[in-house]
């Protein structure tokens, strides 16, 4: 699609849960995978609103190998602060 390949492209990631979802789609050779808003075109290389057929915009697939990390990392802080005086007034 040229108005498609024409405008600057910003590039989101999915979700791991969604990433898992079109990977698994992707190696069963689906035409199609299917997420809760949008559903992605493999043959096309897009993304199609569920919603709005209109609404469509391109994909690449990337392939990242992950380090030792967890996925939630960043919900944990690093550093937490500690209590002035934890857990006083309490007897074992």
């Amino acid at each position: 699609n040229s108005s498609v390949a024409s405008q600057s492209i910003e590039w989101s990631r999915y979700s791991d849960v969604e990433n898992r979802i079109i990977e698994e789609a992707f190696r069963a050779r689906l035409p199609i995978a299917t997420l809760d808003d949008v559903y992605i075109d493999f043959e096309n290389d897009i993304q199609v609103s569920n919603n709005d057929i209109n609404d469509q915009k391109p994909i690449q697939r990337q392939i990242r190998r992950r380090t030792d990390t967890h996925l939630r990392e960043e919900r944990f802080a690093m550093n937490p602060i500690p209590a002035k005086n934890p857990f006083s007034g309490l007897q074992g």
